[in-house]
């Protein structure tokens, strides 16, 4: 983000992103969608994080559903996650990360607004418009150096954070929440061969990849993460087989890192991704080279 003009809104740009951002370690096939940490996301190019809390053992810690990440050593705790993400900012003051946050679980609701609240009290100079803004960035310069936050569990923060929630729906291939447009198509059908499910999930990525060459001043999220494992029957296709595909199809990771080869002129999007590293190590920074098409 250094070489963007200050300027330049959040929105304007294309900016990759993690799915289930805090699952690195986890079970794989049901859990896991990451297999690099917060901190080595960051130093891969990652702007966008998507943080699923709940409490375990009367701390906030990472989940992933009712799974608790690091559950046999008492959680991953959501304030260790959020160190990596401070140290970054503070060694790297020119970028900005966007956090989306939602409560996942059984969970004592006042018990988490309250950690919350003591988590951010402690380092509230990294969170941008804390206690003041509940929009969006007008520019990048001003969310230099802190953390976006949007909301996806209703009232989780109060006077703050961007509300992404209610209005959020399951499994949706095109919502629209004020100026903010999302493909969050995350079950794909699996009626036929798991190269049709693939081809599904890809249909909804390329459509939200079209609305965002609009201009039209929006902000596009763009999961292309999917996992249609059912876990009480342990059918289905995990997110493993999405992002990298099988014999007979290419997966999503592959068809996105082909699309940034060469994108659509005026292309925008935050792209949360799983497994970004894959196919070959060029997916996230050929995202970042596509707010630069001149160089």
């Amino acid at each position: 983000m250094s070489d963007i003009n200050s300027s330049t809104k959040l929105e304007n740009f294309c900016i990759p992103g993690t799915h289930d951002s805090g699952t690195c370690g986890a079970p794989p096939y049901l859990v896991a969608t990451q297999t690099l940490t917060v901190a080595d996301q960051l130093r891969a190019g990652v702007r966008f994080l998507d943080i699923r809390i709940g409490l375990y053992r009367s701390r906030l810690v990472v989940v992933q559903g009712y799974y608790v990440i690091d559950w046999s050593t008492g959680g991953r705790p959501l304030a260790d996650i959020l160190g990596d993400v401070y140290n970054f900012l503070k060694n790297t003051p020119t970028e900005t990360v966007i956090m989306t946050m939602m409560v996942q679980g059984d969970n004592d609701m006042d018990a988490v607004r309250q950690g919350l609240m003591d988590i951010f009290e402690a380092n509230p100079q990294y969170w941008y418009g804390y206690k003041k803004s509940t929009s969006f960035p007008g520019s990048l310069g001003e969310a230099r150096g802190k953390i976006v936050l949007g909301l996806r569990t209703p009232d989780l923060v109060e006077n703050w954070g961007l509300s992404l929630a209610p209005g959020w729906d399951d499994n949706d291939p095109d919502i629209t929440i004020g100026n903010v447009d999302i493909q969050d198509y995350y079950k794909p059908s699996v009626e036929g061969s798991v190269a049709d499910s693939i081809k599904d999930k890809w249909d909804a990525v390329n459509k939200a990849l079209v609305r965002g060459r609009k201009g039209d001043g929006k902000w596009y999220i763009n999961f292309t993460s999917a996992n249609t494992v059912d876990g009480s029957t342990i059918r289905g296709h995990g997110p493993e087989t999405y992002a990298y595909g099988d014999d007979e199809e290419s997966g999503i990771n592959d068809k996105l890192n082909d699309y940034f080869e060469a994108p659509g002129k005026g292309q925008v999007g935050t792209f949360p991704m799983d497994f970004p590293e894959y196919p070959n190590g060029e997916l996230v920074t050929n995202i970042i080279e596509a707010n630069f098409p001149s160089q």
